[in-house]
């Protein structure tokens, strides 16, 4: 079976790696907080999506919200152990932009860095349980 998605959903991915990619590269505050509220646009619309009935998209979606939670309470409970602390680091090191916190790495970098780890977390449950449920289906299907 081939994958379906719309051209205004491979628009959208595009328009959010775009940002993201636009932030990085010179994460100052105003660039963060637009790709803060471009996640948050983005976790707000999975949320009404999975208040729906149950079908493969909506099981998508709550998948996508539990394992974007599961990693941010993890990122709260285990400082330091969850990839997107080191990820941040490794990209500071290697780019060229101004520092504005000499203490440690630029928060606005640190804080992109996190929400792209959420988001990755979050597409890997999403197609977590997009698989489980099409297979349930299947197997419902069968006589």
């Amino acid at each position: 079976m081939k994958p379906r998605f719309s051209i205004l959903t491979l628009l959208g991915v595009t328009a959010y790696i775009a940002v993201n990619l636009f932030a990085m590269t010179s994460p100052v505050r105003w660039r963060a907080e637009a790709c803060f509220y471009v996640w948050l646009a983005t976790l707000a619309g999975m949320a009404v999506g999975a208040s729906q009935p149950v079908n493969t998209r909506v099981a998508f979606f709550r998948g996508f919200l539990y394992f974007a939670a599961i990693y941010t309470m993890g990122a709260f409970s285990f400082e330091g152990a969850l990839p997107h602390a080191p990820i941040a680091e490794l990209i500071e090191r290697v780019s060229n932009h101004r520092k504005l916190d000499p203490y440690g790495p630029d928060w606005a970098l640190t804080k992109l860095v996190f929400q792209n780890c959420v988001f990755a977390s979050g597409l890997l449950g999403g197609s977590l349980a997009f698989w489980i449920y099409r297979r349930q289906e299947r197997k419902a299907a069968k006589p």
